[in-house]
C-alpha cells in the first residue's frame, strides 16, 4: 500500500487534509469521512498534484525524459500524478531517463593532484586523466559527474509506503543554486593516500564553520531494485519520495573521494582519544520536489591544507575494516600486507596517464637503484681486488 498526504489549497473549503490510498483510490479527509478520489474536486479540494498532467503509453508504461536538473527535480511529481490518475495504479511502470537533449552541469577541466598525502599539489591533471586513473586502479568504469541522474525503471511497489504530497512542490533557493553552480576547482586537490584507499580531499584555501562546500553527486537508484549494501560508494535514502538512494561508485563528483574519521565525541574512538583525527564536515539530507539530495558542510573552520573528512556511519564498516588517521594525517592501520608494492603499482598507473610527480618518480627510484647497483659492483669489484 502507498498512500499521499495532500493539504488542501483552497482556504474556503472545510476540509484541510486527505490521505488518499494509491491502490484502493479512497481518500480519508479530516473528519475521517471516506470519499473516491475522483470526488475531490467536487468537494473543493484543491491541490496541484491533482490536476499535474501526464501522459501514458500502451502497457501502463510511464515515460519520463528530462533535459537537466530542473526537469529531474519534477520528475516524482508525475510519478506520484500518473499514480493517482491511473485506472490500476499496481499495475503502472515507470521509466525515468535523461532525454537526447540533456545536458549534465560543467565538469571541471583540470583537478589538482598530488601523488603523497603529506605534500600539497604543484601540478593539475585533466578530468579525463583522473577518469582513466581511477578506472584503471579500482578495476571499473568511473566518469566525473557534477550533479545527479536518474536513469531507472520501478513500479509502485518500489517506492515509499507513505509520502507527502506538499513536499513534491517544495525547495531551497539557496541548494538548487548550489547544485546548479559550477564546481569551483580552485579550491580543492587530490592527494593520493595509499592502497585500497586511494584518493582523499584536501583544501586549498579557508572554509568556515557552517559553509556548504559540495553535494554528492551520482546516479539516483532504486533501493529496493538495487542492493545497497554492495554498493560502497552509496549514500542510503532516509526521505526520498522515490526511496532513491545515491550511488558514486561509477559516476561521482569530488565528494566521493572524501575519506572517513570518526565524528567528535563519537564512542567508537575514545580509547584512542587524541590519536585519531575528527571529522570536519557533516552531511545532511535535504530535499528538493521531495529528492533527497546529500550536502557536505563544514562542521568546524577548516585551514588550508587540511583533508576533509566525514563519519561515515558504523554500519558502513564490517568488524575490524575501520581505517582511522592519526594527527598526522598517516593511516593508523595497515590495509595490505605487500603495501609498498602496490602503491608502487598504483603510481605505475598515475605516470602511464601522464601525471609528471609520479613519473619524476619513478625517474628518481630507478636512477637510485641504478646508483645502489653500482655502488654495489663497485665494493665488489675492489673486495675481489683486495683479495686476490
Amino acid at each position: 500500500m502507498v498512500t499521499v498526504a495532500l493539504s488542501n489549497k483552497n482556504t474556503e473549503s472545510k476540509y484541510h487534509h486527505a490521505v488518499i490510498d494509491m491502490v484502493t483510490g479512497k481518500c480519508v479527509l479530516d473528519d475521517k469521512h471516506q470519499v473516491d478520489k475522483k470526488e475531490l474536486f467536487n468537494l473543493g479540494f484543491h491541490h496541484p498534484l491533482i490536476i499535474e498532467q501526464t501522459k501514458k503509453t500502451a502497457g501502463n508504461v510511464y515515460y519520463y525524459e528530462y533535459n537537466g536538473i530542473d526537469g529531474l527535480l519534477q520528475c516524482a511529481r508525475y510519478v506520484y500524478s500518473s499514480l493517482l490518475q491511473a485506472g490500476n495504479p499496481a499495475e503502472c511502470n515507470f521509466k525515468i531517463s535523461p532525454s537526447s537533449f540533456f545536458e549534465p552541469p560543467r565538469v571541471p577541466e583540470s583537478i589538482y593532484l598530488s601523488i603523497d598525502s603529506q605534500k600539497h599539489a604543484q601540478e593539475c591533471i585533466s578530468t579525463e586523466q583522473l577518469e582513466q586513473i581511477v578506472a584503471h586502479i579500482s578495476g571499473y568504469p568511473f566518469t566525473f559527474l557534477e550533479g545527479m541522474i536518474i536513469d531507472e525503471e520501478f513500479t509502485m511497489q518500489d517506492l515509499p509506503k507513505s509520502v507527502d504530497g506538499d513536499s513534491l512542490y517544495t525547495g531551497d533557493i539557496e541548494l538548487l543554486a548550489l547544485l546548479k553552480a559550477p564546481f569551483n576547482s580552485e579550491r580543492f586537490e587530490l592527494r593520493y593516500i595509499s592502497p585500497g584507499m586511494g584518493f582523499g580531499v584536501f583544501t586549498r584555501e579557508v572554509i568556515k564553520k557552517g559553509e556548504n562546500i559540495f553535494f554528492y553527486g551520482g546516479v539516483k537508484k532504486n533501493g529496493n531494485t538495487h542492493d545497497v549494501e554492495n554498493v560502497s560508494y552509496a549514500f542510503d535514502s532516509k526521505l526520498d519520495c522515490l526511496k532513491m538512494f545515491i550511488d558514486a561508485r561509477e559516476y561521482g563528483n569530488i565528494a566521493r573521494f572524501v575519506n572517513h574519521a570518526p565524528n567528535p565525541g563519537a564512542k567508537n574512538k575514545l580509547k584512542q582519544k587524541g590519536f585519531l583525527l575528527e571529522a570536519n564536515v557533516n552531511t545532511t539530507s535535504n530535499y528538493l520536489n521531495g529528492i533527497e539530495v546529500v550536502v557536505f558542510t563544514a562542521n568546524k573552520d577548516i585551514s588550508k591544507g587540511e583533508q576533509l573528512l566525514v563519519d561515515y556511519g558504523s554500519k558502513y564498516f564490517k568488524a575490524g575494516s575501520m581505517n582511522r588517521f592519526k594527527l598526522n594525517g598517516k593511516l593508523s592501520m595497515k590495509i595490505f600486507k605487500n603495501k609498498k608494492q602496490k602503491q608502487l603499482a598504483d603510481i605505475r598507473v598515475m605516470a602511464n596517464h601522464g601525471v609528471q610527480k609520479a613519473q619524476q618518480y619513478l625517474l628518481f627510484r630507478m636512477l637510485a637503484i641504478v646508483a645502489a647497483v653500482a655502488v654495489l659492483m663497485g665494493i665488489l669489484k675492489w673486495s675481489d681486488l683486495l683479495f686476490r
